[in-house]
């Protein structure tokens, strides 16, 4: 006598569903809709790649359209929930978040600071990138949380 146990497997993959992992023209990983795109890894917000969408940092709203947050979810204030990932996003064009201190930095921000790397990390600041001073001609952009500027003639 042999006896058949059926149990429903809970466990899910993310693949291809083409032959040899062969992609077609017009297929892309995303929404049609404007939803930001969001990843995650053993529940934690991972990384976020905006939708169409503007909001202030350090009091400029601007659109963020295709900006780019990895890293770690943060507050935005000492002792804040974690809400850099819910009510924010990306700072600039590309914002790497680093694990350790108490608050996502936003307070030295500028508007300018929008083609750019951001990294925040234990209450500190940075963004390499081009500050716009007129069309066509800009600036390359170094800036930290104590709001030093170097200007770079390019």
């Amino acid at each position: 006598m042999c006896m058949v146990i059926l149990m429903p497997c809970t466990q899910k993959f993310a693949r291809s569903t083409f032959t040899n992992n062969i992609g077609a023209p017009g297929r892309y990983l995303g929404f049609s809709n404007n939803f930001d795109l969001l990843f995650r890894t053993n529940a934690l917000n991972r990384m976020k790649l905006n939708r169409n969408v503007t909001y202030a940092i350090a009091g400029f709203s601007q659109p963020r359209n295709g900006y780019l947050l990895l890293g770690n979810d943060a507050p935005l204030f000492t002792g804040g929930p974690n809400e850099l990932y819910s009510n924010l996003g990306a700072f600039s064009l590309l914002h790497l978040n680093g694990n350790d201190g108490a608050f996502a930095q936003q307070f030295v921000h500028r508007s300018g600071m929008k083609t750019g790397v951001s990294l925040t990390e234990n209450k500190d600041f940075t963004c390499f990138g081009l500050r716009p001073v007129g069309k066509p001609v800009g600036r390359n952009l170094v800036t930290n949380r104590i709001e030093s500027v170097i200007c770079l003639e390019r």
